[in-house]
């Protein structure tokens, strides 16, 4: 039984979610569908991009991840098909796949070329979620690759996935945040060598510099934030039973900041 894995920032309501997974099964009818989530926040690139990232191990090997965040949706930006470590991934070209591509490495790489799926049924400019990734997910299951053009290039970057080493110390992006307010940086967890090498670690945010290190939310003081592995092995901070993000005022993409006390 094959998988497939959808994200979108499509949200609960409204029929979209539904209508991409029907396009899927029309297809492929003994496909698993898993959400993996649709609240990825409107329009954000960076979360999709690093929510799909961390979530891809979890999966075994012949998923197909149909991932949709796509404010360019019906412009000239390409549809790809990316596979990698075994996994299919198909979505739009505008850094959504720049985490998979460096993390899992190509395999192979293709452009979907849209006059070709037109043979399938018609393509609205404003839901290429349904008619070009689910009936490409749908259509690739099964057997069906006609419309598939190899590509050379990379797929489009997204720099401010990734971490950076600065004067300040390791430098990153909030990538998510959580129904609790917790945020979930890009910056990697210090290793045990790396914690060797310094005896105190602070976060700075915002104006904001936090030094409360902690393992479990329930260590952490009531009453400032502080900052722990997340289940991603990044950088995240988080309040006991509060929520950071209104605390500190914070949003997705603002820089954070790991540094030596």
């Amino acid at each position: 039984m094959p998988f497939v894995a959808l994200l979108s920032d499509f949200g609960s309501k409204g029929p979209y979610v539904g209508l991409m997974k029907a396009e899927v099964v029309r297809r492929a009818k003994d496909a698993c569908l898993i959400d993996i989530t649709h609240e990825v926040s409107p329009f954000c690139i960076l979360e999709g991009a690093f929510l799909l990232m961390r979530a891809m191990e979890y999966f075994p090997q012949g998923t197909v991840f149909l991932a949709v965040v796509d404010p360019g949706v019906g412009t000239p930006r390409p549809a790809l098909v990316l596979k990698a470590n075994k996994k299919t991934f198909i979505g739009p070209d505008n850094g959504l796949l720049a985490g998979v591509a460096q993390k899992a490495g190509l395999e192979a790489l293709y452009e979907i070329d849209l006059e070709k799926l037109k043979a399938y049924g018609p393509i609205s400019n404003t839901f290429h979620g349904r008619d070009v990734f689910a009936r490409v997910a749908g259509l690739l299951l099964a057997g069906e690759e006609s419309f598939l053009t190899p590509r050379n290039a990379p797929p489009e970057p997204l720099p401010e996935l990734f971490w950076m080493e600065t004067e300040g110390g390791i430098a990153g992006k909030i990538a998510h945040i959580d129904r609790f307010g917790n945020l979930v940086t890009t910056i990697p967890w210090p290793s045990s060598e790396d914690e060797g090498r310094s005896l105190a670690w602070v976060v700075r945010m915002g104006g904001h510099t936090i030094t409360q290190k902690v393992e479990t939310y329930l260590q952490g003081n009531g009453s400032f934030p502080f900052f722990l592995e997340s289940s991603f092995g990044t950088l995240e901070i988080a309040m006991r039973e509060r929520s950071a993000k209104d605390f500190l005022g914070a949003d997705l993409g603002e820089e954070v900041t790991l540094a030596s006390a």
